[in-house]
């Protein structure tokens, strides 16, 4: 255990593989190894351990949390959620199963019920950094940024700020556009944890968002030398690369990310991005349909293939995707943006501000891009 504290997971690894060869059922040890395997990257590892913790300690719910945690990380989401329920039933009171509920919920596409866990875990323990950071992301995805922002205010505010939140709201400010924000915390984490590769990862995001695409290539450059089977590198490289209209470089890295993780959707919409770009249509609605169809694939897919059928004057098929996308995303702006403009180019004015209107944020009206919209509309629908 304490070799696990102090990072030195090899070697947790082996005192831990020597305690097992003389009691095979320790649960203790198979969750050391288990916890010990997940931090050293061996995921499917650490799953096949703290199963047989599970079953050899089934009332242990600190157990059930961890093998959770595992199968979250492994995208085994229905199984994470049933697992940490049990946890659950054993003791209502754990802050951090229903916070790792909340958190496979939102992986899932439930908010309605990441709301709820992560309500209970507040309830249980307010004063976890943790708690508001997964708050957070729940308030944005249901379309409550400035209740997204409170929660984030209120990690400043708490002990023990681990690298792990630092880096979850640096992700959600980014997510809202709030750099400087972001870049506040980026700071503060980078004084506490020097080096670190993902606070270096973010800056590089950072750097992305504020069109410093030199900084944000040669950082992810750095990291693919340390990280050279980091799919998420190779992706990031290539979306510098298309933003300076290196299309040829850009396929490239989203071609290796494609070979180091072939199972990420997000890295598949990426490619057939560029292949629209390039002008192979064919390839790019291929890929685009097939991610739609996958039932892990991203919510984002509908959007990026929606927006696709409506450059090509597809609009009855576009407006079916982006109703699908704001079915995922109900508090996504850009799938109300995106649906109504396709109404609007139907000729459909009167249901584009409708739609406009929906949005689920108090007097949606008054968002910028929404103004804009409405404005441009007024003359052709007359105001209620």
């Amino acid at each position: 255990l304490q070799l696990f504290w102090l990072g030195e997971l090899d070697e947790c690894l082996e005192v831990a593989e020597k305690g097992l060869s003389m009691d095979g059922d320790n649960w203790e040890l198979l969750n050391l190894k288990g916890l010990a395997s997940k931090k050293a990257g061996m995921p499917e590892v650490a799953e096949k351990t703290l199963e047989k913790a599970v079953r050899v300690k089934d009332d242990e719910p600190d157990l059930y949390n961890n093998l959770g945690s595992v199968l979250i990380e492994n995208r085994k989401l229905e199984r994470a959620i049933s697992v940490i329920k049990e946890g659950i039933e054993l003791d209502g009171g754990n802050s951090n199963l229903f916070r790792n509920a909340a958190s496979a919920s939102l992986a899932m596409g439930d908010i309605e019920s990441a709301a709820v866990f992560i309500n209970r875990a507040k309830e249980i323990d307010p004063f976890i950094a943790e708690v508001h950071a997964i708050s957070a992301e729940v308030q944005l995805r249901s379309g409550d940024r400035e209740g997204a922002l409170e929660d984030l205010k209120k990690i400043d505010f708490l002990p023990e700020i681990s690298l792990k939140v630092c880096l979850k709201a640096v992700q959600i400010y980014v997510e809202m556009d709030k750099v400087e924000q972001a870049e506040k915390i980026l700071n503060m984490a980078s004084e506490t944890y020097p080096g670190d590769m993902d606070i270096l990862y973010l800056k590089g995001k950072i750097a992305e968002m504020k069109n410093i695409v030199s900084e944000a290539l040669s950082i992810y450059r750095k990291l693919a030398d340390m990280r050279p089977h980091d799919a998420e590198i190779r992706n990031c490289m290539g979306c510098v690369y298309e933003k300076k209209g290196e299309l040829d470089r850009a396929l490239e890295c989203f071609q290796k990310a494609r070979e180091l993780n072939p199972h990420n959707s997000r890295i598949d919409l990426n490619i057939g991005i560029i292949y629209e770009k390039m002008g192979r249509e064919e390839q790019a609605e291929e890929i685009f349909r097939r991610v739609v169809e996958v039932d892990s694939g991203p919510s984002q897919a509908y959007n990026v293939y929606g927006c696709f059928l409506a450059r090509n004057g597809r609009y009855g098929e576009a407006i079916r995707s982006f109703t699908s996308f704001i079915e995922h995303e109900p508090g996504n702006l850009q799938g109300y943006l995106n649906l109504g403009r396709v109404c609007e180019e139907m000729n459909l004015p009167d249901k584009a501000v409708e739609i406009y209107r929906s949005i689920p944020v108090p007097e949606p009206e008054k968002l910028p891009p929404v103004k804009e919209r409405l404005d441009s509309l007024s003359e052709a629908v007359p105001a209620d």
